[in-house]
């Protein structure tokens, strides 16, 4: 294990699509970084929404220390999942059944994480320990951009919108199949009021903001008006030039600001071989 304090000398930085992700090297997250590092990766995280690490092979020790240069991990919403002795991991599988016992595709609809907590994780991480041969990505979405394009119109119609949030919406056409602890259930019994469009507290920028899955509803609207209202929005926000599609190697760590982005697993890897990342998400803040 490496213990020198790195510095951010030597560290580079190239962006993966025009506006969307970053690629750092000449970074071994086993081992501190310095503060003007720090500094450098959180402001950069901020910009491009999310970064990716290559080549980082942590133990669980270490992947959790190493999230602390961006935040304080916190536990996650779906206990039956936590890695065994870490409470701060949890594992993302297609080991993980379906309601009907077999093999599904988890999270394949774009969506941003934990919005049933009056304050959602700032970052979700994702750290990739075993994959199939072909297919299995993680596409990232900035719906920071993504809002910054939308017609006046559909601004004006969304900005004072509120979402309210349970741990599975009546209506939603799309949601976790993850199987989900009484006492999973019973904290989140009252709906969660946030903004469809949210500020950032850093940039001070707007951006589209929701987890289809968890919302029972919109402001005076049905569920099932609301899901309508988000089915359009997939379409305006589903463009090209806003996604990072990530292609995952062992090791590679993934990192995304909720604040500002929408994630997804491509459905796309034989459900035979075996799709296993380790996930953590971060202390976060009252969305406004």
């Amino acid at each position: 294990m490496t213990t020198a304090v790195q510095e951010k000398v030597g560290v580079q930085i190239t962006p993966l699509t025009e506006l969307t992700g970053s690629r750092i090297d000449g970074i071994d997250l086993r081992a501190p970084v310095d503060e003007s590092t720090k500094e450098l990766l959180n402001d950069t995280l901020v910009e491009r929404c999310c970064l990716v690490f290559p080549n980082q092979n942590l133990t669980p020790d270490e992947y959790i220390e190493a999230v602390r240069i961006f935040a304080e991990p916190v536990e996650q919403n779906y206990s039956l999942y936590h890695l065994e002795g870490y409470p701060l991991i949890n594992k993302v599988s297609n080991e993980q059944l379906g309601p009907e016992g077999k093999r599904v595709y988890h999270s394949s609809y774009w969506h941003t994480d934990h919005t049933n907590r009056e304050a959602p994780p700032n970052y979700t991480v994702l750290h990739a320990i075993k994959m199939p041969d072909q297919g299995g990505e993680t596409g990232v979405l900035n719906t920071r951009a993504a809002y910054e394009a939308l017609p006046e119109a559909v601004k004006k119609k969304i900005d004072k919108l509120q979402t309210f949030n349970v741990q599975k919406g009546s209506a939603a056409r799309l949601a976790s199949l993850k199987q989900v602890m009484d006492k999973d259930w019973k904290q989140f019994e009252k709906p969660m009021p946030h903004p469809l469009v949210r500020t950032h507290p850093i940039s001070g920028k707007k951006a589209v903001y929701f987890h289809r899955g968890k919302v029972e509803n919109m402001t005076g609207m049905t569920p099932q008006e609301s899901q309508d209202l988000i089915d359009e929005l997939d379409v305006l926000l589903e463009k090209p030039e806003f996604i990072y599609k990530h292609a995952w190697s062992i090791g590679d760590v993934l990192i995304w600001d909720n604040r500002q982005a929408l994630h997804r697993a491509y459905p796309n890897f034989d459900l035979e071989q075996h799709r296993l990342l380790h996930r953590i998400i971060t202390e976060g803040s009252k969305p406004f």
